[in-house]
């Protein structure tokens, strides 16, 4: 049973990322906290000390004094792209994995498969130790069928991911081993805190606990394991504040209780762990009574020769409760979810050891332990759990398509990285580019745009040094822009909304146009409406994975739309004249615009909204346009160059 346990539960998470994995575009899964850590390992090995200009100009411009706490909450948000020795053997791993010829997101790739395989391994020993083989089983097929995927899938990144197998690995051999020589403690310390600075401070911290707990007060040679296994601890505990900022990047901002947003920040953090807490709950149908009922019969349940694991995990819970009263601008306890996980799998694994005691106490109910009443308990939530296991296994088999589709089209950009090396033209190098989005500035600075000078705008709008902008205006020489009709990995899904089409303001109508239209694994029908017209001007009926032009001549003024009438298809282009040797895709400069529902939230323009975008690509602020050329479209973004800088910017 552990086997197939095992399996179910490895088969299934391994689906969920390699599934999404085979028809993303480019990015990998939390594209922004992949280009961070892929970040991390090419600034840890290619500027330490941010000697990249391109990095000294980020982190400069997210240190920047703000009055205004939304503009500084932004900042650093923004500032986990420079953060490069919090992850140190990921970032190692992931660096050694690329000089071996692995491109930069691919070398990513494998280092989470391989933390999804020690986080798994961890777990499967932790409740085989504590429950037995027979209930670890059933424990893993339970959280294996779980359609859930913020405590035990896709979301967890790399490190994170590997320091829950480590401190799960390390849990299971003091349950089954006791202090021992300690020896394990060393390592399981050591290898957390390199692992990971952040978590693996926290779970190294609550190891040292246990062993600190579970046996008798240390002397001899004892003392010597303590000190080693404390050591990274304190290292990690004191070497921010040795070093220079820089190369551990910028602290996130913790609150303290004089703070105007320290109080409702704890009651953030407690929604949140609430939240998280019920999340685990939802497929075994558990309510807060039938938890705490539950942890009362694991109590008197539990073999003695097992009791040890109650130890840890009664002190991991302490850790993450205690996190609770950390705040920070930015996130919400995120550390509690993480310290959680273990907790969450050492329950499951209860709950299937419950189940296994109640079928004991049933078939032999003569047995004095563990008595009638706690076995009458026990299969009553055993009941509970088998109810709640089979509809989770019903609608696991139901939803999980839809989730492993949601993760697969999350942040599923396209993006070419020969575009970062038109910044590299001998001709016409880069000397400061100016950037309009995060994702795209650290996959421009991954693949080679580091020696030029940044400026990242969303850290200056609506910031006391926005004026700063106009100041350095004739010293950009390319603008790299986020285009938001390309977010889908193949343009703009029309089934997510209509795309109308007109032309701007001031404009002769355009009679002319060349649609450029791509269907996905399925045919679809597409059809170009005037506006307000029930019967379309045009209607096409694509097959399963075209991509063309589609022209349509002497067409009437006023708005056109866009619109799917069957099947997937997605708007890759639209030109008022036939496609040029350039490759453009996108009428830059020309007479069109084009509204369309927004994907996601971006600067003052919310999900879901009806926003405009009228292919001025010089055009940064309202007051703000520069005189640019676009050299190519395709992906996520745009790339122009601005035409005649007048000074040097050194």
């Amino acid at each position: 049973m552990l086997m197939l346990g095992l399996a179910v539960f490895l088969g299934l998470r391994l689906a969920g990322m390699v599934m999404p994995w085979q028809e993303r575009a480019f990015f990998p899964l939390e594209a922004d906290d992949a280009a961070g850590v892929i970040l991390h390992s090419m600034i840890t090995f290619q500027c330490l000390h941010m000697d990249c200009q391109a990095l000294q100009d980020f982190h400069h411009q997210v240190t920047l004094p703000s009055a205004d706490p939304t503009v500084t909450l932004y900042r650093e948000m923004g500032s986990t792209l420079i953060i490069p020795n919090h992850l140190p053997l990921q970032t190692l791993a992931i660096y050694v994995l690329n000089r071996l010829g692995l491109e930069w997101w691919t070398a990513f790739n494998v280092f989470q498969l391989f933390s999804m395989l020690v986080f798994t391994l961890g777990l499967c020993a932790l409740l085989a130790v504590q429950w037995g083989p027979l209930a670890a089983g059933l424990g893993l097929m339970a959280l294996g069928v779980s359609v859930d995927v913020t405590l035990f899938s896709l979301n967890v990144i790399g490190s994170n991911n590997t320091v829950l197998g480590l401190a799960m690995l390390a849990t299971a051999w003091f349950i089954r081993h006791g202090r021992g020589n300690g020896w394990w403690l060393v390592a399981a310390t050591w290898l957390m805190c390199l692992t990971h600075l952040g978590t693996g401070l926290v779970f190294a911290s609550v190891l040292v606990a246990v062993w600190l707990l579970g046996g008798p007060w240390p002397r001899g040679r004892d003392w010597l394991v303590l000190a080693l296994a404390v050591l990274p601890i304190v290292l990690v505990a004191i070497i921010p504040h040795l070093v220079a900022g820089k190369i551990l990047g910028v602290p996130l901002t913790r609150m303290g209780p004089g703070d105007p947003g320290y109080w409702p920040g704890i009651l953030g953090n407690l929604q949140q762990a609430v939240a998280t807490l019920r999340t685990w709950m939802h497929p075994y149908l558990l309510n807060k009574f039938t938890l705490l009922a539950l942890i009362g019969a694991l109590a008197f349940l539990i073999p003695p020769h097992r009791r040890r694991g109650l130890l840890p995990m009664a002190l991991m819970v302490a850790a993450a409760l205690t996190t609770l009263g950390v705040v920070y601008a930015v996130y919400r306890a995120d550390v509690f979810g993480r310290i959680f996980v273990p907790v969450a799998g050492w329950l499951s694994g209860g709950l299937a050891f419950l189940g296994l005691t109640a079928w004991q106490v049933w078939r032999q109910p003569a047995t004095p332990r563990p008595g009638r009443g706690v076995g009458a308990v026990a299969a009553l939530l055993a009941l509970a759990v088998a109810t709640g296991w089979s509809h989770q296994m019903v609608e696991g088999a139901s939803w999980r398509p839809t989730v492993i589709r949601q993760w697969t089209d999350r942040q599923n950009y396209p993006f070419d990285p020969n575009h970062a090396r038109l910044l590299q033209d001998p001709a016409a190098p880069c000397r400061r580019v100016l950037y309009d989005h995060r994702l795209l500035m650290g996959a421009f600075i991954i693949h080679g745009a580091h020696p030029c000078a940044t400026v990242d705008l969303p850290s200056m709008i609506g910031s006391e040094q926005e004026p700063w902008i106009f100041e350095v205006r004739d010293t950009f020489t390319h603008l790299v822009r986020f285009n938001p009709l390309n977010l889908g990995a193949k343009g703009y899904p029309l089934h997510r909304g209509p795309a109308g089409i007109r032309s701007r303001a001031g404009a002769a109508p355009v009679t002319h146009l060349q649609i450029n239209l791509v269907t996905d694994r399925s045919p679809a029908v597409v059809g170009l409406f005037a506006n307000g017209a029930a019967q379309p001007l045009r209607q096409w009926t694509l097959p399963a994975g075209f991509e063309g032009w589609k022209v349509v001549a002497d067409l009437p003024a006023g708005r056109l739309e866009l619109r799917l009438l069957e099947g997937q298809a997605f708007l890759a282009g639209i030109l008022p004249h036939p496609p040029g040797p350039d490759g453009l895709h996108w009428p830059w400069n020309g007479p069109l615009e084009l509204d369309h529902v927004a994907l996601e939230n971006n600067r003052g323009i919310r999900r879901g909204m009806r926003t405009t975008y009228d292919f001025r690509p010089g055009r940064i602020l309202p007051t703000l346009e520069l005189p640019v050329t676009v050299l190519a479209d395709s992906g996520l973004g745009s790339v122009s160059r601005v035409s005649k800088p007048d000074r040097n910017i050194y």
